[in-house]
């Protein structure tokens, strides 16, 4: 007996080697070893170095057709330098026994794909779906992430499986035209020489915005010109109106300084597309997204305008924003201030005076 169990390891050892290496072999015929061992996890593995390719599409085995009972595949995506990783998923169709494929609720016992990001060597999950639902695109935090893709070992229905694409980006997935810093860091100019109006967005728009992820957009007008931001669309996870470190929130910040916090404007957060424009106080303005390693969100469309200031000479000199009621009261204290000096004087000479009759 000990004899047939020593033989029975020896060989689900040697099957589970064949199918954990296919990957490295392409005359291996997976399909046909999953058919003829349809009780036996198989393990797919594949690693992928943006040193090899910068871009490229995975699909689930023999996808578009169904694929089989059994399955775990990792796949492992490796950065360099300020990449970061996104991936869009173009087609999901997974096995769903739950209800609704199209609506799923729960994940964790279906056929799933399980997104994982990595945050100082450690593994968060970012996403995790079934059925037939799936985000449109996600981006890394850092230089790695990872792809599970687990097929439960249930009888399936004609389910093809999944097709993603991934690529390894450097301008952060923001876009708008800006010219990104020369250090690849998440720094975008914009200057009126180039266009007068235009838009930017948060990292990885059309999909959540990445973790623990900061970007810089800087606004450089001409002389006597200032700069207006609007916000059509907006969601970055926080709570209103602290939109600080301490409530654990994301957020937008505005400066009229290069390097220091301007404090006389409000942090931005929440869902909030209705925030009013925010116009700086000269040619130079900057925007700062934060986001920490926590929460996420779909982030942020805004606009920009270069305006002309109030100093322009083709423009009329505006009178003074003080209120009238102000100006009148600081009339008033001059006058005051005049009477009282008139007074003062008066009075000095006529002691003089009279000093000058006791004296005579």
């Amino acid at each position: 007996m000990k004899c047939v169990d020593l033989l029975f390891g020896t060989f689900l050892h040697l099957i589970l080697i064949e199918a954990h290496s296919y990957r490295t072999n392409e005359n291996r015929d997976t399909s046909a070893m999953i058919k003829k061992f349809p009780y036996i996890i198989l393990k797919c593995n594949e690693s992928i170095s943006s040193k090899d390719r910068k871009n490229g599409t995975i699909t689930s085995i023999d996808y578009p057709n169904s694929y089989s009972s059994g399955i775990i595949c990792h796949y492992i995506f490796n950065a360099e330098g300020q990449e970061r990783i996104q991936l869009k998923f173009t087609d999901v169709d997974l096995y769903y026994s739950a209800g609704d494929p199209d609506d799923p609720f729960g994940c964790p016992s279906q056929d799933s794909i399980t997104v994982y990001t990595y945050e100082d060597d450690e593994e968060q999950q970012l996403e995790q779906f079934c059925g037939k639902k799936h985000p449109t695109q996600l981006m890394s935090s850092g230089q790695k992430m990872k792809v599970v893709f687990r097929s439960q070992n249930t009888q399936k229905d004609s389910n093809s499986g999944f097709r993603m694409e991934f690529s390894f980006r450097t301008d952060f997935g923001v876009q708008g035209g800006g010219i990104q810093d020369d250090r690849g860091v998440c720094t975008f100019m914009f200057r009126s020489t180039l266009h007068t109006t235009g838009f930017f967005t948060s990292p990885n728009y059309g999909g959540p915005y990445p973790r623990n992820t900061m970007c810089q957009y800087i606004f450089t007008g001409r002389l006597k010109e200032t700069v207006e931001i609007e916000f059509p669309e907006f969601y970055v996870d926080g709570i209103i109106p602290r939109c600080d470190n301490p409530t654990d929130s994301d957020y937008v910040e505005f400066s009229n300084f290069l390097d220091t916090r301007d404090r006389k404007l409000p942090r931005y957060c929440g869902n909030r597309p209705q925030y009013d424009p925010v116009t700086s106080d000269a040619a130079f303005f900057r925007v700062t997204f934060k986001s920490n390693n926590k929460f996420d969100a779909t982030g942020f469309k805004g606009t920009y305008k270069f305006k002309k200031g109030s100093s322009d000479p083709d423009k009329p000199t505006t009178l003074s924003a003080t209120p009238r009621n102000d100006r009148l009261n600081t009339g008033s204290r001059i006058q005051t201030h005049v009477l009282v000096t008139t007074c003062t004087i008066i009075l000095f000479y006529k002691s003089v005076i009279d000093h000058l009759l006791n004296v005579f």
